[in-house]
């Protein structure tokens, strides 16, 4: 015990050692925190790329005064609970100069907030969100705000072509209600666009992470909208642009600097859609070309604006720093350097960034003007230049607002079709139909829950993934997509053989505590794994070639039908092997008691492996299925999945727990609530309906729709 204590000592001991080499007076130490992993992990890395071409340029140019410029960097994974110590450690175990912050909005306000504290500046690239620089006089930033990107596509949106624009009179808003990104994105384009004459005529929200748009994409076809308005994070745009094209509509969408990234998982949908940014590597001017060149030099790839703003972000504070006298040392010389970097950014004029030139306003905020991209394949050509507006633009913003609330909404409230909601929750309906079979059937025979069966969902989407990339099958065809189904599931069945060999059977005489720690574990595991093995970014999923059938007001895509009659398929095959084969009276023998199948000569190890299996079988299916349906798949980490498993899981609840029958059942009627509410109601209660359900359930009628009241013998 006494050599532990000393190895971790002697750990710790380097670790603060590592941790403080920023304090060597012979370099500048720079700070990075950002989502270097995670679902916006490629803003996070472009960012931390135009970052690190502009500290190579710095110090192959001689440094600053001669010294070394050196950056230090802390992956945040996109997490506020992990922003707090990642600034504190940059500042004073690091003893940074500045700070260069986030790109999400919400994380540069939390970083902000203990760089204030600090007293040391903090510039971030790219967050938009007005909040972020009113937390104190040590934020800046070198991007344009949300009020002026509402105001750039607002511009955009109503200018004739012969301006440029689009000229559009009727326009649908989306907006994701849990980022604040997106929210005031979405305000001022309403304002502005209302200002300049142009309708909304339907306003719809969904929840970033949301894989079903469909309620909201009908509302909005059957509204008229021209174009559709969409300022959320590419991770969802992708997702609700192909959902769009396959609902028939074809208006272009329209977006903000948040879409960066968005062409290269869009496919064909995201085609000829428009968004507003910060940067063009198509503008001819000397410094911009320099960038790209240098960019395509060390990454093979064009520079996006995350990437040009990190590196512009980086050569303003260089330059200042380069400008005021070298620091003295000691504690007292660094804190006298970060007050004096501080004034001489809040007094920024006509900087000649690579994104602009850029002009920091009383409220740190730059000035400049913006650009409006078109997507075009796997380019995005500028489309136009949109300049900073005349005037007082912060009075004609309040202005824009007061008057949108004055009036009052203005867009329709008509709902989607019924046909089209029933048909959209058989097809949810069907794939929670799938998991929560693999619940039900373990549940049957073991008298536990086995939390890691969503993960083995997960496996199943990303196996089918890798073969398909191995394969590359960019489009397969029908023929191919069963084979890799067929693969998938052999490669889960084979993991399902090995979590139930090698965790639970171990433990099956063990209090049921244990067994479901286990199961928590395994999960946990899985993931973790999962991870390291197919990364942490989100994935385009290979498309079948995909088409829409319309009957009056209701549009199904071909690869729903596909989607629904194969977990038909497997459900009723499921059932025939259970009720009407040997193995199948095995499985209900062992289900019954372990004990006395056994004494019969029943292989009762084999019997629950053979479960595990073929819950696993299901589960990639469902996989396989979800990549299909909407045309990407998640980190494996992501909440996404877990949340389809609680679903599941709730599904064999309402079924009845054990009950084959009850879980397609459960699962049929869970997918039908879910979107009939969204469709009703509003999309932001499609997750809490599942669990209002659950708690009905248990409440009225504890064994589920078709599960039997066991009655115990005290």
């Amino acid at each position: 015990m006494l050599a532990l204590v000393r190895k971790i000592l002697a750990v710790g001991l380097l670790s603060l050692l590592a941790s403080t080499a920023g304090a060597d007076e012979g370099e500048i130490v720079l700070g990075e925190y950002g989502s270097l992993t995670g679902s916006e992990a490629v803003f996070g890395q472009s960012t931390h790329n135009g970052i690190r071409i502009a500290i190579d340029e710095l110090n192959a140019a001689g440094g600053i005064h001669g010294k070394k410029v050196r950056l230090v960097s802390y992956d945040d994974q996109g997490k506020t609970s992990e922003v707090g110590t990642a600034v504190t450690r940059l500042i004073t175990n690091d003893k940074v100069v500045a700070v260069l912050g986030e790109v999400s909005s919400s994380l540069s306000i939390a970083g902000g907030q203990v760089a204030q504290q600090h007293q040391t500046p903090m510039v971030s690239p790219s967050s938009t969100n007005p909040q972020v620089t009113e937390v104190g006089d040590y934020v800046f930033r070198v991007c344009f705000i949300d009020p002026f990107q509402g105001y750039v596509m607002a511009r955009f949106a109503t200018d004739p072509p012969e301006k440029h624009g689009l000229g559009l009179t009727k326009i649908a808003i989306l907006i994701d209600q849990r980022q604040a990104y997106a929210q005031g994105l979405g305000q001022y384009f309403e304002a502005f666009y209302r200002k300049y004459g142009g309708h909304v005529v339907a306003k719809e929200s969904y929840q970033g992470g949301d894989q079903d748009f469909s309620a909201q994409i009908a509302h909005i076809a059957d509204s008229g909208a021209e174009a559709m308005y969409v300022p959320g994070y590419y991770t969802d745009i992708a997702n609700i642009a192909a959902q769009a094209r396959a609902l028939g509509y074809k208006g272009p969408l329209l977006g903000g600097d948040g879409w960066e990234s968005v062409q290269t998982i869009g496919g064909d949908a995201i085609q000829g859609s428009y968004y507003s940014n910060h940067f063009s590597s198509d503008e001819p001017r000397e410094a911009v070309q320099k960038f790209v060149k240098k960019y395509r030099e060390l990454h093979t790839d064009t520079p996006d604006s995350m990437s040009a703003l990190g590196y512009d972000s980086t050569m303003l504070i260089a330059s200042i720093l380069a400008r005021l006298p070298p620091q003295t040392p000691g504690e007292e010389g660094l804190r006298t350097l970060r007050r004096a970097l501080r004034d001489e950014l809040a007094h920024t004029k006509g900087f000649p960034g690579v994104t602009g030139v850029i002009t920091l306003d009383s409220h740190r905020n730059a000035t400049k003007s913006a650009a409006v991209l078109k997507i075009v394949g796997l380019a995005t050509p500028l489309a136009t230049t949109i300049p900073a507006p005349e005037g007082d633009f912060e009075a004609e913003s309040r202005e824009a607002i007061a008057a949108m609330k004055l009036a009052g909404d203005e867009q329709s409230s008509g709902s989607a079709g019924v046909g089209q909601l029933l048909l959209k929750g058989i097809a949810v309906g069907s794939l929670y139909a799938l998991l929560a079979l693999g619940y039900t059937m373990v549940y049957g025979i073991l008298q536990f829950i086995n939390f890691a069966h969503s993960d083995v969902f997960m496996l199943g989407a990303f196996f089918s993934l890798r073969f398909a990339t191995a394969f590359k099958m960019t489009k397969p065809s029908a023929l191919q997509a069963v084979g890799l189904l067929l693969l998938s599931m052999a490669c889960c069945a084979l993991v399902g053989f090995l979590i139930e060999r090698l965790a639970y059977r171990p433990l099956r005489r063990a209090p049921r505590l244990n067994v479901l720690i286990t199961a928590i574990g395994v999960s946990l595991l899985i993931e973790n794994v999962g991870q390291m093995v197919f990364g942490k970014n989100v994935f385009q999923f290979p498309q079948l070639p995909d088409h829409t059938f319309h009957l009056g007001g209701t549009s199904v895509r071909a690869v729903e039908l596909i989607a629904v009659g194969c977990a038909v398929v497997l459900m009723v095959g499921l059932e025939i092997l259970v009720y009407r084969t040997k193995i199948g009276r095995a499985m209900r023998a062992v289900a019954h008691d372990h004990n006395t199948a056994g004494l019969m000569g029943i292989p009762v190890d084999r019997v629950i492996s053979l479960v595990f299996i073929l819950g696993s079988v299901l589960a990639a299916a469902g996989g396989l299925i979800v990549g299909l349906t909407y045309g990407q798949v998640k980190q494996p980490a992501d909440a996404s999945w877990v949340l389809y498993g609680l679903k599941a899981f709730v599904a064999a609840v309402i079924g009845g727990i054990g009950n084959i029958p009850g879980a397609m059942l459960g699962g049929l009627l869970l997918g039908l609530a879910e979107q009939l509410i969204a469709g009703y109601l509003s999309p932001a209660y499609r997750d809490a309906i599942a669990f209002a359900l659950l708690i009905v359930i248990l409440l009225v009628r504890p064994s589920g729709i078709l599960g039997r009241r066991v009655v115990e013998k005290v």
